[in-house]
């Protein structure tokens, strides 16, 4: 790579000059901030702050706000708010980069924008009209010291207009070669963050810089980290952001479905402003409830809830009613920049409105930024810098969502850009005098690989991290600042980094790092039902090899063959019983595997396998199956697995506890909720079985127990027993789309909408994120309304409000689930196995250094098996008990 010009070096260069122009915001800034000599204005504008400047004597009069702009060309054309803003966004990118914005357009409304828009005194038109000859202008250029342009080759077309033909040419690049050093791999996001931030020093926080992707989940793990460590970092604050407009929207948004509100859906909005319900009323209808149920506050708001639904009121109205003295000037701010503060309320210009507070960045506020938000570390978005002036610089990611996308724009000249994006990035990387550049060590369930734009900056394939920079250094390099609580036996593991999670070891590392040192180090004494299992494992391994001599034999041979064992671990009084059960579990384990068609073959010696099966070792058999008990190691993540039986590609697993149904399965495999029912084993397994050859990626539990009553008929359906955990190989709309889920949710739809499940879940494409918004979305109900070719009326949005009341019950975490069936796209299992990645890694430091007790989520001591060996303060304990 070619070496950068430092700013300083560029400042010296260009010092002398009377104006500097670049295209380059931060370098602007930096530029400007280096003056050391009296002068009058700035020394360096980048095109568009020229142009804003100029924009009065070319256009003849100021330039539209993006509200105006958005008013004027809806009210000529016809179109609604959101459409001509996203219209005109797009039309902003196209002219960016060339002149004929009418052929880059493909729609007659689009076309309709651009000729509206292109009428208009916009800041874009003030640039392309631009001659830097016209006498209106020109005085601008004409500086004591002339004019210097720096990077003229990332200036865009509109830029340029700005240029004027008699500059001084200042290339940002010099003489030499620019090696990037080492690069450190990390785990996942969490891990990157947290090394990043543990690298800033508290005192100097505002000479540090994190360049890192704004649009992917590291941003917000970037964020989280500087706040839980209360170090200070330059933050923005939109409209958006605000509380009280954010409450005010869902305030409206309910409102319009008054009819159908429960009390538990409104009880914390009320609560905000100050109103509150008598006890156990969350189910009751807030129309039915009377002014006995509730604080005369509560009785106000839900009053102003009616007359919106029921009377019509205005923005302005519904503002002066509920919001108090001290936001209620915000919200007139934003109302009157929206121009709907006179306007009834209605679902679509809800719509509208909540459209504006989360796209329209230029929309007024009167809320000051907290002092620890205007200084400290800088937060820079790698497709957006190109200089940044701090003397550290932190580089996360450097991956595929550093790419800038040239493909599928056809107004770009393809070639060229991927040229100049590969430029910025040259220059981006040598920013800082002190540079750390961390990526990470997965994506996607596969290793990460550098962004492609490296491939131009180098001239050669760069695959691997290893390709980009000589040294490549593996782990954590962020010293731990708690101290370390206990440490892990050598006798444990004398590498920790060779242990694997397995399926119960990384259960006991979600909920807790000290439980997972317990479950490494201290043996559990058997239990019954842990006695039990072992059985009917050992009899399901017997049976797929023997079938023919098991039936034979008789099932009540092995029955008494075992009970006496078993017995000794139950109570004497219960021997008939635990008898009954054994029998019970093994006919339904016969049955099972009949239905599966499972012919094992005798491939494996018994004595081969460190747990021998009881009964062959009984019964004189010495050969066993490869596909019962196998273990299966993970060749790309560290982990594996005890499958009890593989046979055509599905994994089963065999379980005598009380059987869960997909809803209780799909709960208790969230990471972002953990507590003392989590459980991965799906997750693992199903990452295990599409690495294994020949195995499709779906996984069964099958519970042996299950319907012991009903199962003694020999008519039984043994596929009742069966819960399948399966992999979609899209996203969630894949899955809301499988035949099997919208049999199921059709089965679950009011009676006013049978037949309609596939219109109504086509009706949400694209899929809106918070389920448990969908039903009371008059917008969504509106859409379902119109996919089922139903009328708009009251009794019909109810129905459509209980149609997705119900889709959303079948949807947990991003995955859909039935009675019996869970399925998890694609895409979240490689966000959970980065996830697993970054535990390991972690798992693996503190194996040096201690694994704390700190309990994950709501996960309570109380009910952990090691809580007479943990060390964690009875207070402590006592904390997470209150919480759960």
């Amino acid at each position: 790579m070619r070496r950068l010009k430092t700013i300083d070096e560029i400042y010296e260069e260009v010092r002398g000059c009377g104006l500097v122009i670049t295209n380059d915001i931060s370098l602007e800034t930096a530029l400007n901030s280096r003056i050391s000599e009296p002068r009058i204005g700035p020394l360096a504008k980048t095109p568009m702050h020229i142009a804003q400047i100029l924009a009065p004597a070319i256009l003849g009069r100021s330039t539209m706000t993006d509200l105006e702009l958005i008013a004027a060309v809806s009210e000529e054309t016809g179109y609604g708010f959101r459409h001509v803003y996203s219209e005109i966004l797009n039309i902003r990118e196209i002219r960016r980069h060339t002149e004929d914005v009418a052929g880059a357009l493909t729609g007659r409304s689009a076309r309709n924008i651009w000729e509206s828009y292109s009428r208009m005194p916009t800041l874009e038109n003030a640039m392309a009209a631009l001659d830097v000859e016209d006498p209106r202008v020109s005085w601008y250029f004409e500086k004591p010291g002339g004019v210097a342009v720096v990077g003229l080759d990332l200036f865009n077309d509109l830029d340029k207009h700005c240029v004027p033909f008699d500059f001084q040419d200042v290339d940002i690049f010099t003489d030499g070669e620019f090696e990037m050093g080492e690069i450190r791999i990390v785990g996942n996001d969490r891990l990157l963050a947290e090394n990043a931030v543990d690298l800033v020093d508290r005192e100097h926080a505002s000479d540090y810089a994190i360049v890192m992707s704004s649009s992917s989940p590291i941003a917000d793990a970037v964020r989280s980290a500087l706040y839980r460590r209360r170090l200070p970092f330059v933050n923005s604050l939109t409209v958006r952001d605000l509380a009280p407009i954010r409450d005010y929207l869902s305030f409206l948004t309910l409102s319009l479905s008054y009819s159908t509100l429960r009390v538990k859906a409104v009880k914390e909005l009320f609560s905000t402003y100050g109103g509150t319900f008598s006890p156990r009323r969350d189910g009751y209808l807030l129309s039915r409830q009377t002014d006995e149920d509730m604080r005369e506050r509560s009785a106000q708001l839900r009053n102003v809830m009616r007359s919106v639904a029921e009377d019509g009121m205005t923005f302005g109205e519904v503002a002066d009613e509920i919001v108090s003295n001290k936001d209620r000037g915000l919200l007139s701010m934003l109302l009157d920049e929206l121009d709907v503060g006179d306007r009834i309320v209605t679902p679509e210009r809800v719509s509208e409105v909540r459209f504006a507070v989360d796209n329209v960045q230029e929309l007024k506020h009167n809320e000051q930024i907290p002092d620890d938000e205007k200084t400290g570390v800088l937060l820079a978005d790698c497709r957006n810098s190109v200089f940044v002036d701090k003397p550290v610089v932190i580089y996360l990611g450097l991956g595929q969502d550093w790419t800038i996308p040239v493909v599928g724009r056809r107004y770009i000249d393809a070639e060229r850009e991927s040229e100049v994006n590969a430029m910025r990035l040259e220059a981006l990387v040598q920013q800082g005098q002190r540079r750390v550049y961390c990526a990470n060590a997965v994506k996607a369930g596969k290793p990460a690989a550098p962004c492609m734009t490296f491939d131009t900056l180098v001239g050669r394939p760069v695959e691997r991290f290893e390709d980009l920079a000589p040294s490549v250094i593996r782990g954590r390099w962020a010293p731990a600042r708690e101290e370390a609580v206990h440490g892990v036996d050598a006798a444990a593991s004398d590498r920790p980094a060779d242990i694997l999670f397995t399926k119960s070891s990384f259960n006991a590392y979600a909920a807790c790092p000290r439980r997972f040192l317990f479950h490494l180090t201290l043996k559990t004494p058997d239990r019954t039902y842990t006695e039990f299992g072992n059985l009917v494992h050992e009899f399901a391994e017997l049976y797929a090899c023997y079938p023919d001599l098991v039936r034979e034999r008789g099932v009540d041979d092995f029955v008494n063959m075992v009970s006496d064992r078993y017995s000794g671990l139950s109570t004497p009084l219960m021997e008939k019983l635990d008898s009954e059960r054994i029998r019970v579990a093994m006919v339904n384990t016969m049955r099972y595997l009949d239905m599966a068609g499972v012919r094992a073959p005798l491939n494996v010696p018994c004595a081969s396998k460190s747990h021998p099966n009881r009964f062959m070792q009984e019964l004189g058999l010495e050969m066993t199956s490869d596909v019962c008990e196998g273990d299966h190691r993970s060749s790309r993540h560290p982990m594996h697995g005890i499958f009890d039986l593989l046979w055509n590609g599905d994994v089963t697993d065999y379980k005598t506890g009380k059987a869960k149904d997909g809803k209780r399965m799909a709960a208790a495999m969230s990471l972002d909720e953990v507590d003392d029912y989590s459980e991965f084993q799906p997750m693992i397994y199903l990452a295990l079985a599409s690495e294994a050859e020949g195995a499709s990626p779906v996984f069964r539990q099958f519970y042996a127990l299950d319907n012991d009553i009903v199962s003694s008929d020999e008519s039984f359906d043994v596929s009742r027993n069966v819960r399948t955990v399966s992999l979609c190989a899209g996203g969630l709309e894949d899955a809301l789309s499988s035949p099997r889920f919208l049999e199921f949710y059709e089965s679950k739809l009011p009676k006013a909408m049978k037949g309609r499940a596939k219109a109504i879940v086509d009706a949400l494409t694209p899929i809106p994120p918070n389920p448990d918004g969908w039903k009371d979305d008059p917008v969504l109900q509106l859409c379902v309304l119109q996919a089922c070719g139903m009328g708009d009326n009251k009794t019909n949005r109810t129905a459509a409000s209980g149609a997705l009341r119900n889709l959303a019950l079948l949807v947990k975490g991003g995955m859909t689930f039935s009675d019996s069936d869970v399925c998890i796209p694609v895409g979240m299992l490689d966000r959970f196995l980065d996830e697993l990645d970054g535990m390991h890694a972690e798992m693996v430091e503190r194996m040096e250094t201690g694994l704390p007790a700190v309990p994950n989520g709501k996960v309570n001591c109380m009910n952990c098996t090691y809580f007479q060996a943990c060390t964690r303060s009875s207070e402590a304990a006592e904390e997470g008990g209150d919480d759960e």
